[in-house]
């Protein structure tokens, strides 16, 4: 199979190249002009290969690729082969896998039994990209607040925190970092309060300025993490250093 790649501004067909057939997973990587705006991909095959993505991204710095499902609880994930992940997170260099599920579920869990069967499937999951990555840290976000009708009031779903906790299980049982998501917003009933500054909407889903909150929440978060992550560093680094001139000292000592 070959494609060409061209132009979209000036229509100007920039070059001509070959994909390589394969049972497993392969990338491809294009040199794009650096001047390139606007382009176009043509495919010529006689059979329609499986694409997964289309991936633009820098030589250097961090690359976010986002892989979202909508109206989905994430147990879907488990079906991937799990040789075929390890090699495809391998390919892609990837060191962080971030996992936030748990809002299209929360309607429809309604008692411990249940949290306790979601706890599993939550479990069986973060193990499955666990080994699948075993170089990489993966970071849980729970569910956010959200908002149901009883008695004609609106408040938060009663089985919530439940459901926060099993996912925080799953979570750490497995290895995996956890950001409690439902404490950050204010815990219960804050999703009234969002709701009315118009940073969401009572079903949980952020506006776009609720969404900046979050995600400097996130960023904030993650880099006080780092930062006592390299103080520990340098403070265990000194400390061996410490402990080998106090050795060297001793042994200075008794040859004198």
């Amino acid at each position: 199979m070959f494609f060409k790649y061209y132009n979209n501004i000036t229509k100007e067909k920039i070059c001509i190249d070959t994909l390589k057939s394969d049972e497993s997973i392969n990338i491809h990587k294009l040199k794009l002009p650096f001047s390139l705006l606007d382009f176009r991909l043509e495919f010529i095959s006689n059979k329609s290969p499986d694409f997964y993505g289309l991936l633009i991204d820098s030589k250097n710095g961090v690359q976010v690729d986002n892989y979202a499902i909508r109206g989905h609880s994430g147990d879907g994930l488990l079906l991937i082969n799990s040789d075929y992940l390890a090699r495809q997170i391998e390919m892609l260099n990837t060191y962080l896998i971030i996992f936030q599920f748990g809002a299209n579920v929360v309607p429809y869990i309604y008692s411990d039994n249940d949290c306790k069967k979601l706890e599993k499937v939550y479990y069986n999951l973060f193990e499955k990209f666990r080994k699948a990555a075993p170089k990489a840290s993966i970071l849980v976000i729970g569910a956010g607040d959200m908002a149901t009708r009883i008695d004609g009031e609106d408040i938060s779903y009663p089985i919530l925190p439940k459901i926060r906790d099993a996912q925080k299980n799953a979570a750490l049982n497995s290895g995996c970092a956890f950001l409690d998501l439902f404490e950050i917003m204010g815990g219960e009933n804050s999703i009234i309060n969002w709701s009315a500054k118009r940073l969401a909407s009572k079903d949980g889903h952020f506006t776009s300025k609720g969404q900046e909150i979050i995600g400097n929440e996130l960023f904030n978060t993650l880099m006080l993490e780092y930062d006592l992550y390299r103080f520990n560093k340098t403070k265990k680094i000194i400390s061996e250093k410490n402990k080998i001139s106090q050795k060297n000292n001793r042994k200075i000592r008794i040859e004198s």
